[in-house]
């Protein structure tokens, strides 16, 4: 079943997982707003993109949904399932934190993290 998540601003998905249970992940980069279901919280960008993680079960009912970013541009690019935790890989300008300590780049760096539903 088709869905659409997302304002009128830019939201793309850059990768989707599928993991050995059936649940789906979509990973990319959004400004704006967006609700990946009614049960999620209400995502909104701090400026510029910013880098956003949502996922779903076998029946496409939200698990988790987040945003990642600070005032300046942040992406995910890559997203593999791993044993049940999320392998994201992307880059970022300026703030990012995946909720384990800010990150701060002086230009455009990349970044490798694992998240965990």
């Amino acid at each position: 079943m088709p869905r659409c998540f997302g304002d009128e601003k830019n939201q793309h998905a850059q990768g989707v997982s599928v993991d050995g249970s059936y649940n789906v992940t979509v990973a990319g980069y959004m400004e704006g707003q967006a609700r990946f279901g009614m049960s999620q919280p209400l995502l909104t960008s701090a400026g510029g993109d910013d880098a956003f993680v949502a996922s779903f079960d076998g029946l496409g009912q939200p698990r988790f949904s987040a945003v990642y970013g600070g005032a300046g541009d942040e992406e995910v690019t890559a997203i593999a399932d791993a044993d049940g935790d999320i392998i994201v890989g992307g880059s970022f300008d300026g703030c990012i934190d995946f909720g384990g300590g800010a990150f701060e780049s002086d230009d455009r760096d990349g970044f490798v993290a694992k998240l965990s539903p």
